[in-house]
């Protein structure tokens, strides 16, 4: 994620010297306003602290007048794991993000049944993740059938 791209300088360029998108920044930090205030997750100080910020500065990324780092960012998605932040960060590129298998995260998970599970999860996480691509009007596989990027 660009660390300006939440200061709605759009058509600037980036540090990398690649175009800002206007409202980057600002769109993932309205998902994580909603998830906290409005939805009511995790207590806000909780997450702030999580992340190594005082109040006012989580506040000030929260409400998008600074940008969220990207240690700050895996830090966040540690403590408030919602998908809709993985599909925010991923809107403009052609990948697609979906849940690692319970069983793959779980320590001690051998066995040919458990690796069998966790690879059919798997791919019902992937199936998802292209039903999401294909609903959000599969911008970032532009021209392309979905299905046909698994063959």
């Amino acid at each position: 994620m660009d660390g300006g791209a939440g200061n709605g300088m759009a058509g600037m360029a980036g540090r990398d010297g690649g175009e800002r998108r206007q409202g980057d920044g600002e769109a993932f930090a309205a998902i994580v306003h909603t998830a906290l205030v409005r939805e009511r997750h995790h207590p806000m100080r909780d997450v702030a602290a999580a992340l190594g910020l005082s109040c006012a500065a989580f506040h000030a990324r929260v409400s998008g007048r600074v940008p969220f780092s990207p240690a700050e960012v895996s830090r966040l998605l540690h403590e408030l794991p919602d998908m809709r932040l993985v599909d925010c960060l991923l809107r403009h590129t052609r990948f697609v993000a979906f849940e690692r298998p319970l069983l793959a995260r779980a320590e001690g998970a051998g066995g040919a049944l458990k690796a069998a599970a966790a690879a059919m999860e798997a791919l019902a996480g992937l199936v998802a993740g292209l039903a999401r691509a294909v609903e959000g009007n599969g911008a970032h596989i532009q021209g392309t059938d979905p299905l046909a990027q698994l063959e």
